[in-house]
């Protein structure tokens, strides 16, 4: 059997993208990613090809620019760790000041 790869590149998590076990901790991830592009207006993984996309993906560096707040900062790297056992759950990200008000 060959591995397919289903979804958005650009919205995959780490252990998605390497074929390895996910669960909810992988929304989180994705909720970081839509964060991002809607406050930013583009993708943090984006590369000029689908597997260029992907091994930035696996490197999970993502670059911040200046415009956003430290409250949405910090929610993002929150949901956004490479290490999944690291991500907050939805819980803790309910209770997140960048949430406050909502």
């Amino acid at each position: 059997d060959d591995d397919v790869l289903c979804g958005i590149p650009n919205y995959l998590p780490p252990e998605a993208v390497e074929s390895r076990m996910y669960g909810t901790f992988t929304d989180i991830w994705r909720l970081g990613v839509c964060l991002y592009v809607m406050l930013v207006g583009y993708s943090p993984f984006q590369g000029k090809t689908p597997d260029e996309t992907l091994l930035n993906v696996r490197r999970c560096k993502v670059h911040m620019p200046p415009s956003i707040s430290d409250n949405a900062r910090n929610f993002i790297i929150r949901c956004m760790q490479k290490d999944y056992t690291r991500r907050s759950n939805v819980y803790e990200l309910h209770k997140h000041p960048f949430l406050k008000g909502y």
